[in-house]
């Protein structure tokens, strides 16, 4: 009887610990997604400042001009 309680324990010890690492997997996994995303947004942002950095240096009278000058009514 004493074995079987022994036994019993042990397959609840591991089956215990293989739903911790279970557990913590899926955490580990949940965190290296977040950062991706996280680093994509970085990204995504320093983009959009440099092209309204670039978009505040140029007025819409220097896009129209630029226009006339490369394009006529006869092209």
């Amino acid at each position: 009887m004493a074995k079987l309680y022994v036994f019993i324990g042990f397959v609840c010890v591991v089956l215990g610990a293989y739903w911790v690492g279970r557990h913590v997997g899926k955490t580990q996994c949940n965190m290296h997604v977040a950062e991706m995303h996280m680093e994509s947004q970085k990204q995504v942002i320093k983009a959009m400042g440099d092209i309204d950095v670039e978009m505040a240096g140029t007025g819409v009278r220097d896009i129209r001009s630029i226009l006339r000058e490369r394009y006529t009514i006869t092209e």
